[in-house]
């Protein structure tokens, strides 16, 4: 719900929603193109979410799409690979950017999303060097495309996944991020770990099922980044704008 929500800013908003929010401008949740967000995606939870959805594990979820039970999922490219020991041989699910909002000053050929490799290796491995010189091999872009073939996943390297190392629903993603004109993203969740668990996660969970006013969830979102930003062990980089006017929006 959360990277939903963040699609929603940036619809409603633009980029300059999101530069604010990154920077921590006091306020910025409670500006009235994130409450605006915020209201859609209270009306998404209320109206069209499946009953019980707010119950279920991630795996629940996804699995009441494959059987037909939901139209669609908010979900990442995990999706396909994850279920398909459960995925009926008829079903078929491909990815697609959300639309652009009535009235929204974002521009809707952007997309929200990250990408990474996460790599783990003991510190106390007999042999580090050998370790990384592996992963170094499979992650490179020589071997990107059977890694696709193999674990069912896009590298996070531009262009070193082709579309025919994968399965269609991953090539639907490559489709959408080659059609993107650029990625965006909030940087809070993993910049303010107790604001995360403690402020958005509850509170998102109180505006989905109706139980907190928009303003009132936007409300507490930025007196918890004032508490988070106040603890004196948060290590806060120096914020990055986005260029509005470079993806065609008005600042």
């Amino acid at each position: 719900a959360w990277w939903t929500f963040q699609t929603l800013i940036h619809r409603c908003g633009g980029l300059t929603a999101v530069n604010r929010i990154n920077a921590l401008e006091p306020g910025a949740f409670s500006h009235p193109d994130v409450v605006w967000a915020a209201g859609l995606l209270q009306k998404l939870g209320t109206e069209y979410f499946q009953k019980g959805a707010l119950a279920m594990t991630h795996t629940e979820s996804q699995l009441q799409f494959i059987n037909n039970k939901a139209a669609m999922i908010f979900c990442g490219l995990w999706l396909s690979n994850e279920m398909k020991a459960s995925t009926p041989p008829t079903f078929e699910m491909r990815c697609f950017n959300v639309p652009p909002i009535e009235g929204g000053k974002g521009n809707p050929a952007l997309f929200n999303g990250a990408g990474w490799e996460y790599i783990f290796m003991s510190k106390t491995a007999r042999y580090p060097e050998a370790t990384f010189d592996f992963l170094r091999y499979m992650v490179s872009p020589e071997q990107a495309a059977d890694m696709g073939r193999s674990v069912g996943v896009i590298t996070a390297m531009k262009g070193a996944t082709p579309p025919e190392a994968v399965t269609p629903p991953l090539r639907s993603a490559l489709k959408m991020i080659d059609g993107a004109e650029g990625i965006f993203r909030i940087r809070l969740e993993d910049l303010l770990l107790s604001w995360r668990v403690q402020v958005m996660r509850p509170n998102t969970t109180a505006l989905l099922s109706g139980t907190i006013t928009p303003e009132e969830y936007c409300k507490r979102l930025d007196e918890g980044v004032v508490v988070a930003v106040a603890d004196p062990d948060a290590i806060i980089p120096p914020h990055v704008a986005y260029d509005p006017a470079a993806f065609g929006e008005t600042p």
